[in-house]
């Protein structure tokens, strides 16, 4: 967001009092990603050149729901195990 508008003193804000929140969490990945993107808050030009936005999520169906979809008519699923109907 911040890189579509970078003069925006407020938004700057907001996002600055997050990731300072989480640059000090507890949770590991939070505070790598909170302190990487603090540096990229300070260096605009360098971050408008590596931050691209995300494609599209295509939603997909669940591989479990497909292979399950995929077994022989005539057969039960149950649990972690595969019977054939007798």
């Amino acid at each position: 967001m911040l890189l579509a508008d970078p003069n925006d003193a407020q938004l700057r804000q907001q996002i600055s009092a997050v990731y300072e929140r989480y640059s000090h969490f507890m949770d590991a990945d939070l505070q790598q990603r909170a302190v990487e993107y603090q540096g990229l808050m300070k260096h605009p030009d360098v971050a408008s050149r590596n931050v691209t936005a995300m494609p599209k999520w295509e939603k997909r169906k669940s591989l479990l729901l497909r292979r399950m979809a995929e077994k022989e008519v005539g057969s039960v699923v149950c649990g972690f195990c595969h019977v054939s109907a007798v």
